[in-house]
């Protein structure tokens, strides 16, 4: 990042209905772009979500300049030095070096992995190696200008000083802007350096031509989507001219892909590289670099699961053209496999598990890709419970003794361990049959009948909702309990007692009778 200020000299709006290099946010809704007028295209790009404060960019004049302020201690500002920007278009230019044989050789190889003339993958994989590194080289190293004036690399100076950090790279973001379009250059693309102002701040990033809305052989619109489906975004920030239709593809170091949200500012000014040579528009990527339409993350359990589950997660990437595809596994951030063929892994869930986690798959069509660098990925949550003790039922209990005469009213009891103080839930059974549905009420009143005499077998059922399902349970009690018939009175023990009755009144009424018979 550098410090500019910008003279009033520049013109400070674009008149409506005259050509305009307008941002612009392609997806999926802004196909058929080509065939809108100059303010349809102002208006689309002026509202599409995610720009916020870009404006459309300007194209320098001979007499423009800038004001690069000079800072001293804490950064204040010890006066400025003026800069035509003819000058420092000039100066950038010869910094970008495709010729160069340490950049063009770099380019090559990275270009390399991905086969095909002039692809947009190819560009991806440029961009990858800067901004990530790979599995012998760190990220981008970023380093400040000198104090005091504002200094641009030499390409093959950034990539010197990173070789001797042990990076892709070195400088700050227009080294960064100067090495991005040097590399692209040297493989046949076209690219353009923008300078960015944010009150007395500045910042440079480099974009490449995609080609022609309005050409008949133009694959914009299939490269904005191949870059939707590799970046898992549904916006790529783009630069539309709005009468050539040219399109620009943003290529800033602070973004996190090609095609990423622009440098928030209130001016961006264009310097145009290599700009006596024709544009040469990108391709789509051969069929055999082709991604793959989706990818599937999926564990065998359902979230959330107690800690020390054991949960398979299976990744997939479906209708591929890519005959091997590896997959590597991260646990919160952290790597948890190396690069493997099978995208399978097994979590062994621990207590250092419990609560939210994130798991999430890298696929790359290389073995020994870098942790930053990869081709697609994909991200799911998953919840750990604590450890929850199952639930037991201590004792089943009958407020009457067995037997009992069949229309006895017995209410059962179910005594269980709730340490934990979950909720219980009950369901009680005769002989196999459900006589209530589950409730957290742990009584039952059982209103018996001469349908149940003999053996019954009394169960009770328990769970807490953290262990089985809802058509299983955690625990199960049992008890037996005996109905009887209500005991039968004979006829011959009724009148046994009648007779006994009679006795007993002329027994009584004799010495009565002898009485009375007397007087």
């Amino acid at each position: 990042m550098f410090s500019l200020v910008v003279s009033l000299c520049i013109f400070l709006l674009v008149p409506s209905g005259m050509a305009a290099d307008v941002p612009f946010v392609l997806d999926g809704k802004s196909f058929g772009t080509e065939d809108y007028a100059h303010n349809q295209l102002e208006e689309i790009g002026s509202s599409s979500l995610g720009l916020g404060r870009v404006p459309f960019t300007s194209t320098t004049t001979h007499d423009d300049t800038l004001e690069f302020p000079l800072t001293g201690d804490s950064n204040d500002s010890i006066g400025s030095s003026e800069k035509k920007l003819e000058n420092i278009s000039k100066t950038i230019n010869s910094r970008v070096e495709p010729d160069n044989a340490q950049v063009r050789d770099l380019a090559l190889a990275l270009a390399a992995k991905h086969p095909g003339e002039h692809t947009i993958d190819q560009v991806c994989e440029i961009y990858s190696y800067l901004k990530y590194g790979n599995s012998s080289k760190k990220p981008w190293s970023y380093v400040d200008d000198p104090r005091g004036f504002d200094y641009f690399n030499y390409a093959s100076k950034s990539l010197n000083a990173g070789d001797v950090a042990g990076s892709a790279g070195a400088g700050d973001c227009d080294d960064f802007a100067i090495l991005m379009s040097s590399l692209v250059e040297s493989i046949g693309g076209t690219t353009r350096i923008i300078f960015a102002r944010n009150n007395s701040t500045g910042h440079a990033y480099a974009e490449v031509y995609l080609g022609q809305l309005n050409n008949q052989n133009s694959q914009v619109d299939d490269m904005i989507e191949w870059l939707e489906a590799k970046f898992n975004t549904d916006k790529i920030f783009t630069h539309i001219d709005t009468d050539t239709k040219d399109v620009w593809l943003n290529l800033d170091w602070s973004a996190n892909h090609p095609g990423g949200p622009f440098y928030p500012a209130d001016r961006h000014y264009v310097l145009w590289i290599r700009d006596k040579i024709g544009k040469t528009p990108l391709n789509v990527p051969s069929k055999s670099n082709l991604l793959p339409k989706s990818i599937n993350l999926t564990p065998d359990k359902s979230s959330p699961q107690e800690v020390r589950t054991v949960i398979t997660w299976t990744a997939k990437a479906n209708d591929s053209y890519i005959d091997q595809l590896f997959y590597k596994f991260f646990l919160n951030g952290d790597p948890i496999t190396e690069w493997i063929k099978d995208g399978k892994w097994v979590w062994m869930t621990t207590d250092s598990d419990v609560g939210n986690n994130f798991i999430e798959v890298r696929v790359s069509d290389e073995e020994h890709a870098d942790l930053n660098r990869f081709e697609w990925n994909k991200t799911a949550s998953f919840t750990i419970t604590a450890s929850n003790e199952k639930p037991a039922i201590t004792d089943l209990i009958a407020d009457k003794a067995s037997p009992q005469e069949a229309g006895a009213k017995i209410t059962w009891t179910a005594e269980s361990n709730n340490s934990e103080n979950d909720s219980m839930l009950y369901k009680f059974f005769v002989d196999g049959k459900s006589m209530t549905d589950w409730s957290t009420n742990n009584k039952w009143s059982w209103q018996t009948n001469d349908t149940y005499m003999g053996e019954n077998l009394i169960e009770v059922r328990l769970r807490d909702g953290y262990h089985a399902d809802s058509d299983d349970f955690d625990y199960r009690k049992s008890a037996s309990f005996a109905i009887v018939a209500p005991k039968a009175h004979s006829r011959s023990s009724d009148i046994l007692f009648s007779d006994k009755i009679f006795l007993l009144i002329i027994i009584l009424g004799i010495p009565f009778y002898l009485i009375v018979k007397r007087q």
